[in-house]
């Protein structure tokens, strides 16, 4: 049984998902909204996880039998969390710095690589020290990546480049892929072709919900769906049963 779980992105994937053939071996619920699944959101206890967010509970409980997730269980795990760079990228602050490579010319105070990385440690050292917990009680699972940032920032707006922005979003895919690929972890990134030509997300798969600048529609849903089946045809078809095609 394989269990896709998360932040506010697993959204599309759960109305793509009812836009196809029932999966009897595939499963999609929500842990939550991504801004409460950042700091003090779970427990590591000596068997099992456990997770402040009711609605976390539930999720899992409706998904599994379990409220938890245990050591020894048969589940495989997608986890679509700590991919996220919307905080770091709308942050106020990249009003007065930006990376080194994009301050020469510019009246940014430059930071460098060592920086900014530590900016994205900061942001996610609450998903990171998650992803550690549930690796080291053994819980197979692999970690999807959030739908590519939208031209629609805010901070686009307050004399902020678009190139500094694309550049945080890669950086903080970089630092996240270098730690998750250290743990063993498999992270599952967006589709191709899902990026402009201005390096955003497409227009063309934005939610349709008014004034949501964060999270992509049931279209891009099922590109991800795609590349999840993709994925676990090659490395866990054992634990597969019907596809995931419409």
């Amino acid at each position: 049984m394989i269990i896709l779980i998360g932040d506010s992105h697993t959204s599309c994937l759960i109305r793509a998902a009812a836009e196809r053939p029932a999966m009897d071996s595939i499963r999609i619920a929500g842990l939550g909204p991504g801004g409460q699944l950042v700091h003090d959101f779970f427990t590591r206890h000596d068997n099992h996880i456990s997770f402040s967010l009711r609605r976390s509970r539930q999720a899992l409980l409706r998904l599994t039998g379990k409220n938890t997730m245990r050591r020894g269980d048969q589940f495989l795990f997608g986890i679509s969390l700590g991919l996220f760079p919307f905080r770091v990228c709308q942050n106020i602050n990249w009003r007065r710095f930006a990376p080194a490579n994009f301050s020469e010319g510019t009246d940014k105070m430059p930071l460098s690589d060592a920086v900014t990385d530590a900016i994205i440690r900061d942001d996610t050292k609450g998903q990171r020290a998650f992803f550690e917990a549930v690796k080291s009680l053994d819980i197979p699972f692999f970690v999807m990546a959030s739908p590519p940032l939208q031209r629609h920032l805010p901070i686009l707006q307050r004399n902020v480049s678009k190139d500094v922005i694309l550049h945080m979003e890669s950086r903080y895919h970089h630092v996240m892929t270098s730690f998750l690929n250290a743990l063993d972890v498999d992270v599952i990134m967006p589709p191709d072709g899902v990026r402009a030509e201005d390096g955003f997300l497409r227009q063309d798969l934005e939610t349709e919900i008014e004034g949501d600048i964060r999270h992509a529609n049931t279209a891009y849903g099922h590109m991800m769906l795609d590349k999840i089946q993709a994925y676990l045809e090659t490395n866990h078809a054992g634990r597969l049963q019907p596809k995931l095609t419409a």
